[in-house]
């Protein structure tokens, strides 16, 4: 069941959980909610219970990172994402500088969405060496977003091509206005979370506020 904006799914109460306990609920997205149990709750009952639809429907994106020089097993890496969002990962063991390791990550955190509008710059770039029709280059602009191209036939190493690319892309402080942006849209989530995640469907919705209405004095005759 699925309202606007909001989610009803069934949760079991695990074992040894009691009502006014809290409990965490991993959404097939990836996401964890928080949701408190009821009074009078016992272990294995069902509760219905409203969760924000876009926690719900949140999509997880592998990528891959490639191990800078000084790091080893164990250590802590930086990564940051296409939106400037920045994630921790451990170096596993057995792998090390230069090897490339698997990273799940939302999808959502690796997307930049360009608006309908966004002004657009052309650039030139020459083909590089060894580099020819049908082959995939990657591209790395000022803002450090990549943009991949594939070179069309007839086309050939040292050709100069001119290509159109978002305006922003080319500012170096894009990804830096990027995270700042998406720790917003976190903030806004969480506040969002905090209000819905830990109310169970069994709970009564709050009661609209009635207007106060001015009492008409009795008329003297």
């Amino acid at each position: 069941l699925q309202q606007q904006g909001v989610a009803i799914i069934d949760f079991k109460v695990p074992e040894g959980k009691k009502g006014g306990d809290e409990c965490n609920i991993r959404l097939p997205s990836g996401v964890t909610v928080k949701v408190k149990v009821p009074e009078g709750k016992l272990p294995g009952e069902i509760l219905k219970v409203r969760v924000p639809r876009a926690a719900l429907e949140q999509r997880n994106q592998v990528i891959g990172y490639k191990i800078p020089e000084g790091k080893s097993a164990g250590d802590k890496c930086d990564v940051r994402l296409a939106n400037g969002q920045v994630v921790t990962i451990t170096v596993p063991e057995g792998k090390g500088p230069g090897d490339v390791v698997q990273v799940t990550v939302p999808a959502a955190m690796n997307q930049v969405r360009v608006p309908p509008g966004t002004p657009m710059e052309k650039i030139k770039w020459t083909i590089p060496e060894g580099k020819g029709p049908g082959d995939q280059v990657s591209i790395e602009l000022p803002s450090k977003m990549t943009l991949n191209i594939r070179i069309a036939e007839g086309k050939k190493a040292g050709d100069v091509l001119e290509l159109t690319v978002p305006r922003p892309f080319l500012d170096p402080k894009f990804r830096e206005k990027q995270a700042l942006f998406a720790q917003q849209q976190r903030q806004a989530q969480l506040q969002q979370q905090q209000g819905l995640a830990a109310i169970p469907e069994s709970a009564p919705a709050p009661a609209p506020k009635k207007a106060n209405k001015k009492k008409k004095g009795k008329k003297k005759k």
